[in-house]
């Protein structure tokens, strides 16, 4: 039993950090492509998000800033793809997102090397 759990949290893990990165190349193309295609990336990051990744990281640390930084970050998105809002904050809810996501996925891989190496600290 406690074989199955370990597996499930490792799995855990790795579903979280593996989406977590994608995220940055999905946004990426999204800026280059357009405001149409960036609230596609948005969306597709969210639907991610709701069912795999908020889901894997909850078995591991909670995520209080980057999911309200994402939606503010989604609604900006919105916003400028009909024709409103401002670019430049836009810039900075994305750079916050960025780094509360990248600050999320580091810690989690923290937690998958200690699992693995498990030091005799």
């Amino acid at each position: 039993m406690i074989d199955l759990f370990l597996v499930l949290y490792v799995l855990g893990a790795i579903v979280a950090v593996g989406f977590s990165l994608s995220y940055g190349l999905w946004l990426a193309r999204g800026d280059v492509a357009g405001v149409g295609e960036r609230m596609f990336a948005l969306r597709t990051i969210s639907w991610i998000d709701r069912r795999l990744t908020t889901p894997a990281y909850a078995l591991h640390l909670a995520v209080v800033g980057f999911a309200p930084a994402h939606r503010q970050q989604t609604a900006l998105a919105e916003q400028l793809a009909n024709g409103e809002g401002v670019e430049e904050e836009y810039r900075q809810v994305a750079s916050r997102a960025r780094i509360w996501g990248v600050a999320v996925t580091a810690l989690t891989l923290v937690i998958v090397v200690l699992m693995v190496t498990k030091p005799n600290w």
